[in-house]
């Protein structure tokens, strides 16, 4: 019986869901900056399989080469889905770039609260906030919105900010 195809098979199957979790992960914490890494270990993996004699491994890590380029292109598109709200923003992150942009700038108005216009009084537009001060809701979630049964999924965070 052979039962290479089976296991290659299901082997490419566990290393592409597993990168899944690994660009959102990756994404998350370190951003797409982290694509040169998985440039790297990718072209590796692949010249790596081109000297290994057998199949099914010389399969295996050649499926993880590719597998870890294709993480560079899911990496950028993994930035776009969190722009639109699909995935949750490391808050620590934006608050080192929103640091790093305030050092640079010298306008006043950079040192608001996210979140805050001119309009609403800074506070955002959010009545309790308003209620407590500006700035009330600084590194703090969203609230959910109206009609949800208080599901606290992090579909939320953006959606009303």
């Amino acid at each position: 019986m052979h039962y290479q195809g089976i296991l290659i098979g299901a082997a490419t199957f566990l290393l592409i869901g597993s990168f899944h979790v690994v660009v959102i992960r990756c994404e998350y914490y370190f951003g797409k900056g982290i694509w040169p890494l998985f440039a790297v270990v990718g072209a590796g993996a692949l010249i790596g399989s081109l000297f290994i004699a057998h199949t099914v491994l010389s399969i295996l890590i050649a499926v993880f080469g590719i597998t870890c380029l294709w993480t560079i292109k899911e990496l950028f598109e993994q930035e776009q889905r969190v722009a639109k709200g699909w995935f949750p923003k490391n808050p620590k992150r934006e608050a080192k770039k929103n640091a790093a942009d305030r050092t640079q700038s010298k306008d006043p108005a950079v040192f608001r609260t996210a979140g805050s216009s001119l309009i609403d009084g800074g506070t955002g537009g959010w009545p309790a906030a308003a209620a407590a001060g500006p700035g009330a809701w600084r590194g703090a979630r969203s609230p959910p919105p109206p009609g949800c049964a208080g599901c606290h999924r992090k579909r939320h965070w953006r959606s009303w900010q």
